[in-house]
């Protein structure tokens, strides 16, 4: 993950001033990418660790790249088409690869934010109506997106 010269002054930032700035990323009154350099995982894990600065270190936010943050996350519940809590990170899993393909972040109700993700959020500045993009979920539970299927699960760190 690379931060720009304004991603490392926000360590002079106590904590609350930090939890300041991830809400104002959750609800695009400023824009992640003028802070952090990075893919979809990368800025969702920034937004987390201005939030949670306990569970993810510095070192961290400088080492672990792109995919990798995935093992940084748990699991909590698969979403199924309610409400999401803003702040809560998102994990789209693509069944026929066995992985996550796409981070992104809640902006609470049903929106997210989210850098990469083409139609999923491509521009940090623009929330994506979730259930817009994906449709009626399957009976299986899955949804159907970029000619396959998929799950959507809430995650924490």
């Amino acid at each position: 993950m690379q931060l720009t010269p304004k991603g490392y002054r926000i360590e002079m930032l106590d904590h609350h001033q930090k939890e300041n700035l991830a809400n104002d990323f959750i609800h695009g009154f400023k824009n992640v990418s003028e802070y952090i350099n990075g893919v979809c995982y990368e800025t969702v894990a920034y937004v987390q660790y201005l939030l949670h600065p306990t569970k993810i270190s510095l070192r961290e936010m400088e080492t672990i790249t792109g995919k990798h943050w995935v093992e940084k996350f748990t699991t909590q519940r698969e979403w199924t088409g309610e409400t999401i809590p803003a702040g809560t990170a998102i994990g789209f899993y693509r069944i026929n690869s066995s992985g996550f393909f796409h981070f992104a972040l809640g902006a609470g109700g049903t929106q997210i934010r989210a850098v990469n993700g083409l139609t999923l959020g491509s521009s940090w500045t623009f929330e994506v109506n979730l259930p817009s993009v994906l449709g009626p979920r399957n009976e299986d539970g899955t949804y159907n997106y970029d000619n396959s299927k998929i799950r959507v699960y809430l995650m924490y760190l």
